[in-house]
């Protein structure tokens, strides 16, 4: 999103897909406490079966491209202007699924993991990636 905000005036984001962006640090910080988690109480056969991992929170793509650009504006001052948003109508030959979220209801009661809110942790990821802009 930034890159594309940099070389164009309008973009064009899907706001009919709901998911929960996530980010690779906190996935890493949960896979962490989980490999912790069983090297110090053993296996225990609670812990097979799938156990989703994604962030708490929901938004559509166009939400979240928005969520981006509001940082960026505030990171990179008022010299910069809103990039403009169209949801799209993309035709596709598969239907697109409407709702990509993950029940995380496993990973908090097995193994007591609940990821920050997007807020923060598109905080933390956009100060890395503006940072590195400069």
């Amino acid at each position: 999103m930034l890159r594309l905000s940099d070389n164009r005036d309008r973009l064009s984001v899907v706001d009919d897909q709901i998911g929960c962006p996530t980010y690779a640090p906190d996935i890493a910080v949960a896979i962490l406490a989980i490999a912790r988690r069983i090297g110090s109480v053993g296996w225990q056969d609670r812990f097979a079966r799938v156990v989703h991992l994604a962030g708490p929170d929901e938004v559509t793509w166009c939400g979240f491209a928005r969520q981006i650009m509001r940082l960026k504006e505030k990171s990179v001052g008022a010299g910069w202007q809103w990039t403009l948003f169209q949801p799209p109508d993309y035709p596709t030959a598969a239907a697109r699924p409407v709702n990509s979220r993950l029940c995380c209801e496993r990973l908090a009661s097995i193994f007591d993991i609940r990821l920050p809110p997007l807020e923060a942790s598109l905080e933390q990821c956009m100060e890395r990636l503006l940072d590195a802009q400069s």
